[in-house]
């Protein structure tokens, strides 16, 4: 009877495991069922997945689960939100040898980080390592490795490597013909656009759209970005009316089709493009409109529209008016900024925390390289850091002797500048008199000699020139560049204005300038309004202009 007991228990221990294991295998052979055509239907994948509960998943199935979820989502919204699900997944497929699914996590946790801020550079390194094992691997996956390109494109847009994006965009667009997917194609297609933008060149921009005169877009949202692409380049071309035309038709897409995006924006937009085109009765309306349309009063767009409203009724003469609205736009910048401030802190505090497990990990892969070689490993670390202190100890007295002759040849460099800045600043002042002396000689001479009234004429104008000139070279320098990076984004500045810029941004008073540039403090205050109203004109900046320029302060 004992036997016969212990025979029953050990059978149902047994057949409770197979059991198992067999309901195991039928839960991952239905995610693989899913897998097969998320590429191609992502939108029946997703609604299959959210009716799933992974809570009681084994540890492979709920990271499939997490994985399949995520790339079935930024299938159909072009975002990655859940970054909590696909570092879960990464974490997994870390420990195991699917490379490609471990690819595939790579490449949305990349997605994950470039949807929480497009200015993350971190977003880069995930898709490059996904990139790399895609080629090592050659996976048979022409979506995987179009989304890897189209990724590499954007983040390489967004940094200003508009080659490096050209030649990203290109692979993926390669891939995409493979597939035969229009949405995908026309995506890529969209990216190149604004790539050509970026650069300034309108023709081979427009030239990527031609795709949608064939067959038309293939999504109420492409349809929605196609319209926004038309806009920009028209705005670009400077033909107003025409952008103004397109975001009426962007507002109408999103009001068919429910869009998820600002009509507040839209309205602003709007009346942006009919100020500068002399048009303040209409501007008025569509500010309005805009504040009107305002869905998120924390929005940090908001103030422009309240400001905007009241230049227009201060150009107008309404002075009551306008203070009331800059008192709101005073009110919903404060609001606004404050809330970012605080999501900033909570999204640095998220990073932290992910950049936390993923140490974690590493030191448990670490701990676990330690215990298997033992004490081989352990007098290889004895030996490493002793040569590393060794070679440590003597890199310190090396730089310890070259600090000490940098910080002489710096003090040396310094007294040199400061005598060439001071015998500058005793000559610049006088070149403009000088110029104003020659004309003045020049237009007595005029009844004397022609020939020497032209000369002089002449000679003042190829000074001016070539003046102009070197300024505009200085802005074309490396060295002007990687100390102000930024300005790249300028594009309607002239050299000139980039110059003069830069000047206030060093803190050079309206009289130095004036002395440096050759011109008076009365054109100085000029061009600095000028440059005012040009930044704030323009848009897609990837900073915000007030903020990170002292002009506006």
């Amino acid at each position: 009877m004992n036997r016969l007991t212990w025979f029953l228990i050990i059978s149902l221990i047994i057949s409770s495991c197979s059991g198992n294991k067999s309901s195991e295998v039928k839960l991952h052979e239905r995610l693989k069922g899913w897998d097969s055509y998320i590429y191609k239907n992502p939108s029946v994948t997703l609604d299959s997945l959210s009716k799933m509960h992974p809570q009681q998943f084994p540890a492979a199935s709920a990271a499939y689960y997490n994985l399949l979820k995520t790339i079935a989502t930024e299938r159909m919204t072009g975002k990655v939100k859940d970054d909590e699900a696909i570092n879960s997944a990464l974490e997994y497929y870390r420990t195991t040898s699917d490379y490609y699914n471990l690819c595939r996590a790579l490449l949305y946790r990349g997605a994950s980080l470039f949807t929480i801020s497009q200015g993350d550079t971190t977003a880069y390194f995930p898709i490059r390592e996904a990139e790399i094992i895609f080629n090592n691997k050659k996976f048979d996956d022409n979506y995987l490795g179009a989304s890897i390109y189209l990724y590499l494109g954007k983040i390489n847009r967004l940094r200003s490597n508009h080659e490096e994006a050209d030649k990203a965009f290109r692979t993926a667009l390669d891939y995409c013909n493979t597939t035969g997917n229009l949405e995908d194609f026309q995506t890529i297609k969209l990216e190149m656009f604004w790539n050509a933008i970026a650069k300034r060149k309108y023709s081979e921009a427009l030239e990527s759209l031609i795709s949608f005169g064939d067959v038309g877009p293939a999504t109420p949202d492409l349809e929605y970005q196609l319209y926004y692409a038309m806009s920009s380049y028209h705005s670009a071309k400077r033909d107003f009316r025409l952008s103004i035309e397109y975001l009426k038709k962007m507002l109408d897409v999103k009001k068919r089709e429910k869009i998820d995006v600002s009509s507040a924006k839209l309205y602003h937009s709007m009346a942006s493009y009919f100020i500068r085109s002399n048009m303040p009765d209409s501007s008025l309306h569509y500010e309005l409109l805009a504040i009107d349309a305002i869905e998120d009063s924390l929005s940090r767009d908001n103030h422009y529209y309240f400001k905007n409203v009241a230049d227009i009724l201060e150009s107008k003469g309404n002075k009551a008016g306008a203070l009331d609205y800059y008192k709101k736009a005073y009110i919903s910048y404060r609001s606004a900024y404050s809330r970012i401030t605080q999501n900033k802190i909570l999204e640095l505090e998220k990073k932290y925390d992910s950049n936390r497990q993923e140490a974690q990990l590493a030191r448990l892969r670490t701990q676990k390289i330690f215990l298997i070689n033992g004490i081989i490993s352990l007098t290889l670390l004895l030996v490493i850091i002793l040569l590393v202190s060794y070679i440590s100890i003597n890199k310190h007295k090396k730089r310890v002797v070259a600090s000490a002759s940098m910080q002489s040849n710096a003090e040396d460099e310094l007294r040199r500048s400061w005598l060439v800045n001071e015998l500058l600043k005793s000559s610049a002042g006088l070149f403009p008199q000088f110029m104003e002396d020659v004309n003045r000689e020049a237009a007595r001479s005029r009844k004397i000699s022609k020939e020497v009234f032209d000369n002089l004429n002449e000679t003042v104008d190829n000074i001016k020139t070539l003046s102009r000139q070197r300024i505009a070279s200085i802005t074309k320098s490396e060295n002007f560049r990687a100390l102000h990076p930024n300005i790249e984004f300028l594009t309607t500045l002239s050299d000139f204005e980039k110059i003069e810029l830069m000047l206030i941004e060093c803190e050079f008073s309206s009289q130095e300038i004036a002395e440096l540039l050759s011109t008076t403090q009365a054109s100085v205050r000029s061009v600095k309004t000028r440059i005012k109203e040009k930044i704030m004109a323009m848009e897609g900046l990837p900073f915000d202009p007030q903020t990170t320029f002292s002009i506006f302060k």
